[in-house]
């Protein structure tokens, strides 16, 4: 049931190890980043981020895992595959 009721969300969710790789992503997620979960899934987050963003979104994930961060709040751009872009918005909540 918690599966039906998160991809039906219009944010998407993903779970990130503390360096930023994908470790499971709904539906949303894939749709909002461009590709398919079994592309996404093993993949870091930061590979869709443009090059001169990347240092710092890695940044805030390295203090997330460290410090146990919760709430951090981070927007940034993103590179869809297709060529397209768009801006998204990372709520952290560490478990």
């Amino acid at each position: 049931r918690s599966v039906l009721v998160t991809e039906q969300v219009p944010m998407g969710s993903a779970i990130l190890d503390g360096t930023g790789i994908v470790l499971d992503a709904d539906l949303s997620a894939c749709r909002l980043l461009g590709t398919t979960r079994e592309a996404l899934v093993g993949s870091s987050l930061l590979g869709v981020v443009p090059h001169d963003q990347r240092a710092d979104l890695s940044a805030q994930l390295r203090r997330v895992a460290d410090q146990g961060a919760s709430g951090l709040r981070v927007e940034f751009p993103i590179d869809r595959p297709d060529g397209s872009g768009a801006r998204v918005e990372l709520l952290v909540c560490v478990r």
